[in-house]
């Protein structure tokens, strides 16, 4: 019986999903992260993962636009800009 409660939000079970890709990410790399171990880690299987993201590639794409848009914000507060860059990056 698994003890930690998973969230059933979408948006939440996607984040979770994000946080293991960027983990697993910062060890190997996004593409030497197998789905197993993602899934593994956000406490899901891999065919949940897929019912949340097609490809894998979809769910580095997604890791990568969060981590741009954290960067661009959390620059954004030390250099006294009010507004979020927006970019065509993606």
């Amino acid at each position: 019986m698994r003890t930690n409660k998973l969230p059933y939000d979408s948006a939440q079970r996607k984040q979770c999903i994000i946080d293991a890709t960027e983990q697993h990410a910062l060890t190997k790399g996004f593409h030497k992260a197998s789905m197993s171990e993602i899934a593994k880690s956000a406490g899901l299987s891999v065919g949940q993962i897929y019912r949340y993201f097609a490809h894998k590639d979809d769910i580095i794409r997604e890791s990568r636009r969060t981590v741009y848009t954290k960067t661009i914000t959390v620059y954004g507060l030390f250099s006294g800009q009010k507004r979020l860059v927006k970019s065509s990056f993606f």
